[in-house]
């Protein structure tokens, strides 16, 4: 959901000199329909803050999104797939290890 404390938080933004957190910065990328060029300098500048961590999950669904024209809800989308998918991984794993230390 974008922008969960939008008046406050955006009021501190302008009255008290500070920058949007990642977070709503990325979704501000998305809200405003910017490209991957255009959000990188975004980032850079507006928010004062380096472009896209390609090592965080969540950053590199954001960004593969931004380069390919999708939605924030599709990042979003992707990122939940991807975790479910990490989970599956992780239980399959764990229950090979369970029955071959029960073969044992």
């Amino acid at each position: 959901m974008l922008f969960k404390n939008k008046r406050k938080t955006v009021e501190r933004w302008f009255k008290e000199n500070r920058v949007p957190d990642r977070a709503y910065a990325i979704e501000i990328c998305f809200a405003l329909g910017l490209s991957y060029e255009e959000a990188v300098q975004f980032l850079r500048k507006g928010c004062k803050s380096y472009a896209f961590n390609v090592r965080s999950v969540g950053r590199s669904s954001h960004m593969f999104c931004l380069l390919n024209g999708k939605s924030y809800q599709e990042a979003e989308e992707l990122l939940r797939q991807y975790r479910e998918s990490d989970g599956n991984t992780e239980i399959a794993k764990t229950n090979e290890t369970s029955a071959k230390k029960r073969k044992h």
